[in-house]
């Protein structure tokens, strides 16, 4: 049985095509679109949820492991260990706080 094809004239799946939405939501967007603050936040939140604000930030950390710390293996893994360590401290050997 074959499958049919789903690719359209360019080679890309076709798109679903969009609602309109709520006249709430419209509203949203068009006072967040007015405000300068939001927009620049709106660009910031976007890239830090991207896969390129991911990749970015390994390339950065292996150049920095790699090239500028001079022993940051041992470095590292001591500092992780120090962190787990407290968190440990922190979540089990206090005692509960209830009420």
């Amino acid at each position: 049985m074959a499958t049919p094809d789903l690719t359209g004239d360019d080679g890309q799946a076709p798109q679903p095509k969009s609602r309109p939405h709520h006249p709430v939501v419209v509203a949203k967007q068009a006072q967040r679109a007015a405000d300068l603050q939001l927009r620049i936040a709106d660009r910031i939140t976007t890239f830090a949820g991207s896969m390129q604000f991911v990749y970015i930030h390994v390339a950065l950390f292996a150049i920095w492991m790699l090239f500028i710390e001079s022993r940051p293996w041992p470095m590292l893994t001591r500092q992780i260990h120090t962190l787990t360590t407290e968190l440990h401290h922190r979540l089990l050997d206090q005692p509960a706080r209830d009420g």
